[in-house]
Parts: C-alpha cells; sequence; structure tokens
C-alpha cells in the first residue's frame, strides 16, 4: 500500500509538471505569436499612414499593398476610392485652370492690339500743339485709362500664367527695404490727397531677400494700390 501511494504522487508530480510545463510553453506561444501578429498590424498600419500622407501631398499613387486584416482591406479600399475620386478631381480642375487660363490669354493678347494703337494715337494728339484745354484735359484722361488698361491685360496675362503654373522666376537678392521706398515714393501724393500717413517702422537701411525683383515690386505695388482706394480719408 505504501509503494503504490508512493507511486500514485510521483504520478501526480510527473502531471503537474507536465501541465505546468504545456502551460509554459502555450503562453510563450501565444505571446510570440501575438508579437508576429502585432508587428505585422504595426507594418500594414504604417504603411496605410504613408499613403494618406502621400494623398494629403497630392501625390495620387493608386497602389495599396494588400492587408490580411479585414478591418484594413476594408479601410484600404475606402481609401482607394478616394483616392480616385481625389485624382479624378484634381485632373479636372487643371484642365479647367487650363482652359480658363488659354480664354483670358487669347482675350488678352486680342486687347493688345487695339490698345498699343490706342496709346500710340493718343501719344500722337499729345504732342500736336493744342489750345482746346477741354481738348487737352481728355487727352490726358484717355492717356490715363489706356495705360490703365494696358496694365490690366497685362496683369490678366500674368495672372493666367500664374494659374497654370507657367510662371519662370529670378531670383535675386533685392534690397526689400529700398523696394518699398520706391513704392512709397510712388504712392506719396496719391496718400496725401487722402490725408493718409505712411508709417515706417524699420530703422534698417538694407534688408536682403531672394526674391524676382519685378513680381514683388508689383506685390507691394498692389498692396499700395488697394490701400489706396479702400482706406478711409484721415
Amino acid at each position: 500500500n505504501d509503494i503504490a501511494i508512493e507511486q500514485l504522487k510521483n504520478n501526480e508530480k510527473e502531471i503537474i509538471i507536465g501541465t505546468t510545463i504545456i502551460v509554459i510553453l502555450t503562453g510563450i506561444t501565444l505571446i510570440f505569436l501575438f508579437e508576429i501578429y502585432r508587428k505585422n498590424r504595426k507594418k500594414q498600419i504604417d504603411m496605410l499612414t504613408q499613403y494618406v500622407e502621400k494623398v494629403s501631398q497630392k501625390q495620387y499613387i493608386l497602389d495599396i499593398d494588400e492587408c490580411s486584416e479585414d478591418e484594413l482591406n476594408k479601410l484600404k479600399n475606402e481609401l482607394y476610392k478616394i483616392t480616385v475620386m481625389l485624382k479624378e478631381e484634381a485632373e479636372n480642375s487643371k484642365k479647367q485652370k487650363e482652359a480658363l487660363a488659354d480664354s483670358v490669354s487669347d482675350i488678352s493678347h486680342q486687347l493688345k492690339t487695339p490698345l498699343t494703337s490706342i496709346i500710340n494715337y493718343v501719344d500722337l494728339l499729345k504732342k500736336e500743339d493744342i489750345a482746346n484745354e477741354k481738348a487737352n484735359e481728355y487727352i490726358n484722361i484717355l492717356d490715363n485709362k489706356s495705360q490703365r488698361l494696358k496694365k490690366l491685360t497685362e496683369d490678366l496675362i500674368e495672372a493666367s500664367k500664374v494659374s497654370t503654373g507657367n510662371v519662370s522666376l529670378n531670383l535675386e537678392k533685392i534690397n526689400i527695404v529700398e523696394l518699398i521706398k520706391q513704392a512709397i515714393g510712388e504712392f506719396e501724393d496719391k496718400f496725401q490727397n487722402k490725408n493718409l500717413q505712411i508709417i515706417v517702422n524699420c530703422n534698417e537701411n538694407e534688408i536682403n531677400i531672394n526674391a524676382d525683383s519685378r513680381y514683388m515690386y508689383r506685390i507691394v505695388e498692389n498692396l499700395f494700390s488697394n490701400i489706396y482706394k479702400y482706406a478711409l480719408e484721415n
């Protein structure tokens, strides 16, 4: 009897040890499988995140690797649909901009020919010795309006180029302080007529930037022009 009892105890110990080993091995296996699952899932989510970032930067690449997870497959399919839609909208928008730019450019060029003739005839009239003050006043008005129309026509052509990205910039080092002073000199009389005071809070005589001097001056000029047009007097 004692031997049988001892044998049962040994068997129980072996069963407990075996069960413990199986539980430990099962736990290690589950942890290992979960880690593999987690890494694969993270890799797939990172891939989708990178894809979304590219789409946000308007890189409509229609290529997503297959995801093994059902929920990620659904997300992938939705992202693909959104990408297709955004790509089509971007292409249509580009075509519309190009068509509009072509129309604007064509109209502007058609205006330039008769406008140039008007400006030339106005210049001829200004050279004539016309005694009639009223006629001279009309000639000056016609000169101002024709020059204004010429500038608007040139602005339309430039705007059409900008909208399609067909603008070549001549970047160079320019003194922005000097450029602003030039614009102030051009608008100073106009501002005085409306009792507008220009206050410059800059102690530097030279601040250099890299920019296209022609376009930068037009930006400043447009800002001053809008101030003159829409600012209240005094």
